[in-house]
């Protein structure tokens, strides 16, 4: 039972680094879409956030500003919060300083969030009180070190990370296409997520699809709770750690989900027990390497007393606590209403801690790809999507590649919705911005549409004969579109609403 509430110190400390790394590599990604994504310029104003999006309970430094500038600052505070996580100096404050500015990036832009961005500020928040600056960090040089010992905090990390698999799998299996088989297929069918060898896997034979479908389920749900099993723990935990990176490296292979196998893989680096540093330290060929992995003497490991040694304890059965009630409402919605009330809710919802594990748990049987015609005041057409001239509805040869990006993508899934005319409105009103910025007078947009070409996905895999769909027709300034009507490709315009 010890040994459920022990993660080692060189574990934490790489998962400090890698941490710190992945920090790093989101602000940098964000920083290509700045504009469109974080600024009242882009295609959700701040105003609209607070309209349609923001609790009460919700903080984010991001809204102080519209200006392009200022959410450049934050960003470029990110970044720094993360090279001190990763460098091990000052680390608890620079995990904090962390936590606070990813939740705040977050907020800011609610449409283009996925699951791995969840876990993702669980895991900085859970850098900031455990003893991840032990070793191989700048605190630890200085003698700033944390102490170590077994704690219902270390296995509160651990239920979290088997929470996040054993809920998405329940969520799943609520879902009658998964329950019958056929959940892994339909994801693999999505073209507008796979990659090329999702498309070739995607063309198996449905059987088979279907048996590595339960496959995953039975993965999902079973294999996570040999973490709570008090026999053999290091085993245990390798034997979890291998099942799960092989399962992660086969997502990053077939599904473009942007960061969300890397957040994932580096979720279970605490997990990884003595044994295996040992081991390796055993196989290096250079002394000081062999050094610097060489196991923690037993002297450091020695429990303290009192408060010090009560309190990582008590923070740990809080946080268990709350992970049993709130993902035991996620799989029976029913007791939300008894389990989690509104005090503890709105604790969540400030702490970042609100999750809801439902990764590809509904099959989608719809693909398609999106175009945006639009004209221009010469009269000429461009696709607005594409970034080329309009020439019809043409399928791209690949649909995943048309997105710009793992975020554009999510935010195109998000304006396909029911109740999104504010999303498609500010897209709109984006577009006209940004034509008016950039374009000379006789090539400014002046009306376009937003027309998603719906491919249904047959039960064998096949894309039926694709149906325009009109999600939206905007003009730039009034009467715009009644100028041109018969040159877009719906003749029937609805006029935008507000």
């Amino acid at each position: 039972m010890r040994a459920l509430g022990t993660l080692d110190p060189r574990s934490l400390a790489l998962f400090r680094i890698l941490l710190g790394s992945l920090l790093l590599l989101d602000v940098a990604l964000r920083f290509l879409d700045l504009r469109a994504f974080y600024t009242d310029f882009g295609v959700l104003p701040r105003s609209v956030v607070i309209e349609r999006h923001n609790p009460a309970e919700h903080f984010s430094l991001m809204m102080g500003s519209g200006a392009a500038w200022f959410q450049a600052a934050v960003l470029v505070c990110a970044a720094i919060s993360g090279a001190c996580l990763a460098l091990g100096y000052r680390t608890r404050i620079a995990a904090v300083a962390a936590w606070i500015l990813l939740v705040s990036i977050q907020h800011r832009n609610p449409l283009i969030l996925q699951g791995g961005d969840v876990l993702f500020r669980i895991m900085v928040l859970f850098a900031a009180v455990l003893p991840v600056s032990r070793v191989w960090a700048l605190d630890a040089v200085a003698g700033r070190m944390t102490t170590l010992r077994p704690s219902l905090l270390h296995f509160a990390y651990v239920a979290q990370v088997a929470c996040v698999y054993i809920i998405t799998g329940a969520a799943k299996y609520k879902q009658a296409g998964w329950r019958e088989g056929s959940g892994l297929a339909y994801a693999l069918w999505l073209q507008q997520y796979t990659t090329w060898l999702g498309d070739l896997l995607g063309k198996l034979p449905v059987s088979w699809l279907h048996a590595a479908n339960h496959g995953v389920l039975a993965v999902e749900v079973l294999v996570p709770l040999l973490l709570f099993l008090p026999w053999r723990v290091p085993l245990m935990r390798m034997a979890c750690f291998a099942v799960f990176a092989a399962f992660h490296i086969a997502v990053l292979a077939t599904l473009k989900v942007g960061l969300f196998s890397l957040i994932s893989f580096v979720a279970w680096i605490p997990l990884l027990p003595a044994e295996f540093w040992s081991w390796l330290s055993r196989r290096a060929k250079s002394p000081s390497t062999a050094a610097v992995l060489h196991p923690m003497s037993e002297e450091s490991c020695l429990p303290e007393q009192g408060w010090r040694a009560l309190m990582p304890n008590l923070l740990g059965a809080a946080l268990l606590s709350f992970l049993v009630l709130w993902n035991c409402t996620n799989v029976f919605s029913s007791l939300r209403p008894t389990l989690v009330p509104p005090a503890l809710r709105q604790a969540a919802l400030l702490f970042g801690v609100d999750q809801s594990w439902e990764m590809f748990s509904r099959p989608i049987s719809s693909d398609g790809w999106i175009i945006i015609p639009a004209v221009r005041a010469d009269g000429s057409m461009a696709d607005l999507f594409s970034g080329e001239e309009y020439c019809g509805p043409k399928r791209p040869q690949s649909l995943s590649a048309a997105f710009l990006g793992d975020r554009w993508r999510k935010y195109w899934r998000n304006l396909l919705g029911t109740g999104k005319d504010y999303q498609r409105l500010g897209l709109g009103r984006c577009f006209c911005r940004r034509s008016i910025e950039q374009d000379a007078p006789e090539s400014r947009i002046e009306a376009l549409q937003i027309i998603f070409m719906r491919e249904e996905i047959q039960p064998d895999g096949s894309h039926a004969v694709p149906a325009k769909v009109l999600l939206w027709s905007h003009e730039c300034r009034a009467g715009l579109l009644r100028k041109w009507e018969k040159k877009l490709p719906f003749s029937s315009l609805p006029y935008p609403k507000g």
